[in-house]
Order: C-alpha cells, then structure tokens, then sequence
C-alpha cells in the first residue's frame, strides 16, 4: 500500500501535516539534509532545530494564505481592533513615551542624518503636501496656534526677551546689515508713507473745509 506522508517535512505538499510522527528514517534523512545545508554533524541536529525548521517551511509553504486571512480578519474587526489598541495605548501610554524618548536621545545623530536625507530626497513632495494640508485645514490650523500661543504667552514673551538679551549685539549687527542692503527700499517705502500721509492730511484739510463753506452757505441762506 503506498503510503500518503513522503516524509519530507521541509517540503511537505499538503496545508496540514497528515502525519503525527516522523519516522526514524525520515528523521534520519532530516539529519543528513540539514548537516549538509548547515555544516552541522548529525550528532549535533536537536528536536529544537528540527521544529525550527518545520515551523519555517510551513509558514513559507502557507504565507499567501496566512497573509490574506490576517487582511480579511483585520478588515473584519476593524473597529473592535481599533478600539482595543487604543486601550493597550492608554494603559501603555508612559511607558511608550518614554521609551521613544530614550531611543531618540541614544540615536539622535543617527535619526537626524536619515530625517535629512530623507528630506532632501523627497523635498518637492513633502512641501506640496504640506501645502495641500495647509490650504485645507487652514482655519483649525489658525485656531491651534492662537489657542497654544494663549496658553504659553507668557512664557513665549519670557523666552523671547532672555534671548533679545543674550544675543543682542548679534542681532544689532544683523538689523544693520539687513538696513543696509535693504537701504533703498526702505527709503522709497518711507516716501511712499510719507507721500500717502500728506495726500490724506489734504484731503482731510479739503473735507473740512468743504464743510466749512457749506456751513457759511446754509447761515447765509437763513439770513
């Protein structure tokens, strides 16, 4: 009678396994092959490692199933998962936080050079984005500021001022070299200022004096 288990675990054709034991020859040849692939004697070969292996092959034999079975559970139970690990977050949340905050501080040189490369490689799209973002969500946006900047003003004003303070002749020398390579458009605004204040003083010396004249006419008229 021919036998239906070929006894090859690492390349078994059926989803399930049919056999509840390998045999000692099958066990045997298993030996030998995995000596060969891993410069192992056979005296060397476990229970362990043959499991090892098992379990390997059949989730390479199984992983298209076992990766669409997880898609359809997961879409499934979205909600119920949703909701689950936002509890596991909860609870978690401390720990997590912390934990990011070592890793960041440990491999700061390290994120930051992949942060920068990573911007640079993709600069055009993250801006685009960004703005897409912006334009959208403009209003929320100009709402958060004004609510953060509420909640830290005094603190923002604080800061602002300790740093005016250190580096004020830094910032001095800064305000002078922007004048002075802004100088001719600083000047042709001021005119344009003062053009525009004189324009409605005029106008506002014509007003009331249109007034005037009207007041004369209307107390000329009644006499």
């Amino acid at each position: 009678m021919k036998k239906v288990c070929n006894e090859d675990c690492l390349h078994c054709p059926y989803e399930d396994c049919i056999c509840d034991e390998v045999t000692v020859e099958a066990f045997q040849k298993l030996q030998g092959t995995h000596a060969t692939d891993t410069h192992l004697s056979p005296n060397q070969f476990s229970k362990k490692e043959y499991e090892r292996d098992y379990k390997k092959a059949y989730r390479e034999r199984h992983k298209d199933y076992n990766a669409r079975y997880k898609g359809e559970y997961r879409k499934a139970n979205h909600e119920r998962l949703k909701h689950e690990k936002a509890i596991w977050y909860q609870a978690k949340r401390q720990e997590i936080a912390l934990k990011h905050a070592a890793y960041r501080e440990k491999h700061r040189s390290e994120l930051a050079a992949k942060h920068a490369a990573y911007y640079q490689q993709h600069k055009d799209k993250i801006k685009e984005r960004g703005a897409i973002y912006r334009a959208e969500h403009q209003e929320e946006i100009k709402a958060r500021k004004a609510k953060e900047y509420q909640a830290r003003k005094e603190e923002i004003r604080l800061r602002n001022a300790a740093y005016r303070e250190q580096h004020r002749d830094e910032l001095n020398a800064k305000q002078r070299e922007w004048r002075e390579a802004h100088k001719d458009e600083i000047n042709a605004k001021q005119r344009e200022r003062r053009r525009q204040k004189k324009e409605q003083a005029a106008a506002e010396a014509a007003k009331l004096q249109n007034q005037q004249n009207c007041d004369t006419l209307e107390k000329n008229k009644t006499n």
